[in-house]
């Protein structure tokens, strides 16, 4: 984590941060804003060696970045050790999407601890080999939380079946992106996880057709689904959240590591694949 990120970094979230709080009471705001985050989803391609060594790291859209947050990405990505990419279980190099999310937290009144809290490696599939989606239309927005101004990202793991039909739902974490106090943050969470797992009931994807994952009789994915008011963040530039309770789905079998944070909202992604790192999110730190 790193600790020097003064001033830039903490003016430009202190002024999200006070916007999110708004015009609740000076004392309720601080304990309120005590818990909130700064948050970053980059997406970039990496090329990984037959020996796990990362030879090439880049990120899309770069001049679009918060220069910090893309030289701290861009500091500790290359020096990651991954499980490569195998063909017929013989290790290969391979060049494959990714994505990485960063996360700032408070640590006194002028300075935020930044660290890589999640990164998820594509595998080296061809599309055929791969979950697609089906029949995805977003959840409709709860009508009491519009008019509230409420909003979050809830975080979904499915499990379907062979013909591509979702069979059980759970929420395993909602993060809130408006400040309330305890009793309607709850109920914020519960009416934005309920209308994303109700939708995500009659979903439907299309299983892979040929590859490691075909013919299983059922699949587990994950898929953040964002609810926005307005304008969403840019991408390259902070949002602020509040992190929510994590849940594990009693039926979950497969561990994503530290892959479940970057996730890309609104894309579904099959739990348990892609390429694992062996090292750390940041090594040497």
């Amino acid at each position: 984590m790193e600790r020097t990120w003064t001033h830039r970094l903490a003016g430009g979230l202190m002024v999200l941060l006070l916007a999110l709080a708004g015009p609740a009471p000076a004392q309720t705001r601080s304990g309120l804003m005590k818990q909130l985050e700064g948050s970053m989803l980059l997406k970039g391609r990496i090329d990984v060696a037959a020996d796990g060594s990362v030879t090439a790291v880049s990120i899309q859209d770069s001049e679009r970045v918060d220069p910090l947050a893309l030289q701290h990405v861009m500091r500790h990505a290359p020096n990651w050790t991954v499980n490569p990419a195998t063909v017929d279980g013989v290790p290969v190099a391979s060049s494959t999407p990714f994505s990485v999310r960063l996360v700032a937290r408070r640590i006194d009144d002028d300075q935020y601890g930044v660290s890589i809290t999640g990164a998820s490696i594509e595998d080296d599939l061809p599309e055929e080999a791969r979950l697609q989606k089906g029949v995805m239309e977003p959840p409709r927005y709860p009508t009491d939380m519009l008019r509230a101004g409420a909003s979050g990202i809830v975080y979904l793991i499915l499990r379907v079946d062979a013909s591509g039909q979702v069979v059980d739902t759970h929420v395993e974490q909602v993060n809130l992106t408006v400040l309330a106090r305890p009793r309607e943050a709850a109920q914020v969470r519960s009416r934005l996880a309920q209308a994303a797992a109700d939708k995500a009931g009659s979903w439907t994807f299309h299983p892979p057709a040929i590859g490691p994952h075909a013919g299983k009789p059922d699949y587990v994915m994950r898929i953040p689904v964002e609810f926005t008011l307005g304008e969403p963040t840019g991408y390259g530039q902070w949002s602020v959240h509040v992190p929510g309770e994590q849940t594990r789905a009693p039926w979950t079998v497969e561990d994503d590591g530290n892959a479940r944070m970057a996730g890309i909202p609104g894309r579904a992604t099959l739990a348990g694949t892609g390429l694992r790192l062996r090292s750390a999110l940041e090594p040497g730190s």
